[in-house]
């Protein structure tokens, strides 16, 4: 992100797919291509509104930008009253609801056409994965495992997924998980940003 122009940011085709109700990704986002590119919140607004952003269970309202209309609509701040607990409780899913349905196909269908996936502050709780369908994907999987032990992380991989037609390979591997939070892990993948 760094080393390219402000239009460069906004031609990258990226997508981000949460299971956080939160809107901190959005909100660090907005702020980092202000302050990285020193443009005003209305251009870095619409460089956001590019990429794709899919909160698999929904999110705690939408920020300004986002809302289509006033009943969804939430500030981005701690201020709680009936109003904004309201349109946060109306915005988080359940996994039996059709939209949740539709959501997953759209995020299998952005993991079968990745040429790359990183999995930052996942958890790697089997269901996850397995909602993931992370099989599908044709390129290297690789992620952050902050507070994970060499013994935890060999698990995960082991208990994951063989891809179809390649037995020998697991869809996580040991070495594409690296137990580092996510600064440190976007130093050593220099190509991200």
């Amino acid at each position: 992100m760094a080393d390219c122009n402000f239009s460069e940011f906004i031609n990258n085709q990226i997508a981000f797919v949460t299971f956080n109700y939160d809107r901190s990704l959005e909100q660090v986002l907005l702020s980092a291509a202000m302050n990285t590119y020193g443009v005003k919140g209305d251009l870095a607004i619409e460089a956001l509104k590019q990429f794709e952003i899919i909160h698999l269970h929904g999110q705690l309202g939408d920020l300004h930008w986002q809302a289509k209309d006033e009943t969804t609509k939430r500030n981005y701040d701690p201020q709680i009253d009936h109003q904004t607990l309201k349109i946060a409780a109306g915005g988080i899913q359940i996994i039996y609801e059709d939209i949740m349905v539709e959501k997953f196909k759209r995020v299998h269908k952005l993991i079968q056409d990745a040429q790359h996936i990183h999995l930052l502050g996942f958890g790697y709780h089997p269901m996850n994965l397995d909602r993931l369908q992370l099989a599908q994907a044709k390129c290297p999987v690789f992620g952050t495992a902050y507070g994970l032990s060499s013994l935890e992380i060999s698990h995960i991989c082991r208990e994951s997924q063989l891809l179809p037609n390649e037995r020998e390979r697991r869809v996580l591997d040991t070495n594409n998980l690296r137990p580092v939070m996510i600064v440190p892990y976007f130093r050593e993948h220099r190509e991200l940003i």
